[in-house]
């Protein structure tokens, strides 16, 4: 963690420690936790009509609190994904949480070290990951419904941005958030989700790289590499839906740190995985697969003329990346690529299309393969 943090510790000491100590408090799962005795000293200081509403969030397993639990998620099925159901779950989640936000953002200010911070602002780590699927879910509606609205996108997007920058401010620098949801405008976004087609997969309700301490090293550790070479980027593009934070935390960070790298960021649902895509040839291949219609030309005007950095979870054979940067080329004038974490399962070299080398920013380490965190935490919740 040191060496991926040394931004952190050049421009802001005081955030430093405790960001070396979030990552020394989640587990490789991603889930954060504390020791006992420190939860429930933390516990005591929140009022006891609120003790079944964060009870309801954590895990306990043997001398740990997790503090995440089968509400945050909704499906960790290898099976196909009942997407009514899970919208459902999803909307009564968030409303359980959104009335009380004046009152969490209040014990939030009080925190006072990355212990308490964790605890307290629980809620809107799960809030922020419950509004990144109910995104997921608008795009996912988009691409099948081009009568829907790009407005209702928007939204969603203003939404989950917010949520992702607020609660990362707030873990590392104590600051606390201040604005609510409006739920009006929540309600007009779900009504547009069609729940039949919100979530095709049990991936559409997951994402890989869902660890906010491996997120928090590679912001920083990405940053550190773009300042360094001094670039700027008009445009973060992440791939949907296992980098879908990434960007915004990284541009969170730029804010904070004042290295202003990053402009703004897009997203695209495309992988060579999907074995239901067809061959890319061009740009229209690219986003008629990839960008719901109703977005085309404004995605096209975004990308057109301006530097692009594409931030996926992580590298395989590299046959999305390499899809999305040859592409993305027609229009825009630079587009450079970079993965969170690189496999560390054998490839047939025959099939690989790009390797680590070709990365215009290295990884911060080896991918933590889904299946096996996925089994731990079925095993940590279900007790399977």
């Amino acid at each position: 963690p040191e060496h991926y943090l040394q931004l952190l510790k050049q421009e802001r000491p005081e955030w430093y420690q405790d960001a070396i100590s979030l990552v020394q408090h989640i587990a490789i799962t991603g889930i954060p936790f504390l020791e006992n005795k420190e939860f429930q000293e933390i516990k005591s200081t929140v009022p006891a009509s609120l003790y079944e509403f964060y009870n309801s969030f954590v895990t306990p397993h043997k001398n740990k609190i997790y503090l995440r639990g089968k509400r945050y998620y909704i499906s960790i099925s290898d099976i196909a994904v009942d997407s009514e159901m899970a919208l459902e779950q999803l909307k009564e989640n968030i409303n359980r949480i959104v009335p009380l936000m004046p009152t969490i953002f209040d014990l939030c200010d009080k925190s006072r070290n990355i212990q308490e911070r964790l605890f307290l602002g629980l809620p809107l780590d799960h809030l922020k990951h419950y509004l990144l699927n109910i995104f997921t879910a608008v795009y996912n509606t988009m691409r099948e419904k081009e009568e829907v609205s790009a407005e209702y996108l928007q939204s969603s997007v203003d939404l989950v941005q917010q949520r992702i920058s607020e609660y990362y401010k707030f873990i590392i620098t104590g600051q606390t958030p201040t604005k609510s949801i409006d739920q009006a405008v929540l309600d007009s976004i779900a009504s547009q989700i069609d729940s039949q087609v919100s979530f095709t997969s049990p991936k559409s309700l997951l994402r890989e790289f869902d660890h906010p301490g491996r997120i928090i090293l590679y912001s920083t550790h990405l940053l550190k590499e773009i300042a360094e070479k001094g670039e700027h980027y008009h445009l973060a593009l992440n791939p949907l839906t296992g980098s879908a934070e990434i960007g915004e935390t990284v541009r969170t960070f730029s804010d904070l740190l004042n290295k202003k790298v990053i402009d703004d960021v897009e997203y695209l649902r495309y992988s060579t995985k999907d074995e239901q895509h067809p061959e890319v040839i061009n740009l229209i291949d690219l986003l008629h697969l990839a960008v719901p219609r109703q977005l085309h030309e404004s995605f096209k005007k975004r990308i057109k003329g301006r530097n692009i950095l594409v931030i996926d979870d992580n590298l395989g054979r590299g046959k999305t990346l390499s899809t999305i940067r040859k592409n993305l080329a027609e229009l825009a004038m630079k587009v450079d690529i970079t993965v969170a974490e690189i496999s560390s399962l054998p490839i047939d070299p025959e099939k690989t299309r790009l390797t680590e080398k070709d990365l215009d920013y290295p990884p911060i380490g080896l991918w933590r393969n889904q299946k096996y965190i996925l089994e731990d935490i079925r095993n940590l919740l279900w007790g399977r």
